[in-house]
């Protein structure tokens, strides 16, 4: 069995590199389907890192409280599917933070 510390370590290990790999899909998303201004990708960047902070916050607070990890780890996956969607179907930019600070940063949504 391995300790929750392993586990933490590669969960985490595996969300950066899942990170790392679709920042670049996105930026391109945001540059050639959105026709942005690179300079907003900035914008970006810094809401949905200032949300995360944020939120994370909140969440270990709920989880503090007793919240059951396997519900928020549900919650989270669809979260991610429903922030997905609205990322796929935005069509002006302020759709895409709006989508990532509502739907993929909302408490029911991480983990």
């Amino acid at each position: 069995m391995l300790s929750q510390t392993k586990v933490l370590f590669c969960t985490n290990g595996l969300t950066a590199l899942a990170f790392a790999l679709i920042m670049p899909v996105m930026t391109l998303y945001l540059v050639n389907g959105l026709h942005i201004e690179p300079g907003l990708i900035g914008v970006y960047t810094m809401i949905t890192s200032g949300m995360t902070v944020l939120l994370s916050q909140g969440l270990t607070a709920l989880i503090d409280k007793g919240v059951s990890p396997k519900l928020l780890i549900i919650c989270s996956l669809l979260g991610i599917i429903a922030g997905s969607a609205g990322f796929a179907f935005s069509s002006n930019f302020w759709h895409v933070p709006e989508f990532n600070c509502e739907v993929r940063h909302s408490p029911i949504s991480r983990s």
